[in-house]
C-alpha cells in the first residue's frame, strides 16, 4: 500500500508538506507560463487563416491538421482559457498529491494542445517552402 503524502505529511515532519506545496507552486508556474502562449497563439490563429487566404491557399491546399485546427478555433480558445482556471482551482484543494497530479494533466494538456497549434501553423509554410523549391 502506498503511503498518502498529505497523511505523510501529517505524521513527519513539516518539510514534507512544505515540499510538497513547493512542488504544486512550481507546476502551476509552468503551467501559467505554457498557458500565456496557448492563449495568445489560439487568439492570433483567426488572423493567420485571413493571411493564408489572402495568399491564394485554401483549405483544399492546406494541410489536414490546419484545417482541423481552423475548424476547431472556438473550442481551442475554450480550452487554452479554462486550463489556467482550473489550475488555479488546484490552490484550494487540500489534497496536495491530487492537485500535483491534476496541475500534472494539466500541464500535459496544454502542451498537447501548444504542439497541435505549432504544428498547425507552420504546416503551410513548409507546404509553400516545399513548392517554391521544386520539391513537390
Amino acid at each position: 500500500m502506498k503511503p498518502n503524502l498529505n497523511e505523510t505529511a501529517k505524521q513527519s515532519s513539516p518539510e514534507v508538506s512544505d515540499v510538497a506545496r513547493a512542488v504544486r507552486f512550481a507546476i502551476a508556474v509552468i503551467l501559467f507560463g505554457l498557458s500565456y502562449v496557448n492563449i495568445r497563439v489560439s487568439f492570433a490563429f483567426g488572423g493567420f487563416e485571413d493571411v493564408l487566404a489572402g495568399m491564394g491557399m485554401t483549405y483544399i491546399t492546406l494541410p489536414a491538421l490546419t484545417n482541423l485546427i481552423f475548424a476547431a478555433h472556438p473550442e481551442l480558445i475554450f480550452v487554452s482559457v479554462i486550463v489556467p482556471l482550473a489550475a488555479l482551482a488546484c490552490f484550494w484543494d487540500r489534497n496536495v498529491t491530487r492537485a500535483i497530479y491534476n496541475l500534472g494533466l494539466l500541464t500535459a494538456l496544454i502542451i498537447v494542445q501548444l504542439i497541435l497549434l505549432y504544428h498547425g501553423l507552420s504546416g503551410p509554410l513548409m507546404n509553400l517552402i516545399s513548392t517554391m523549391s521544386g520539391d513537390k
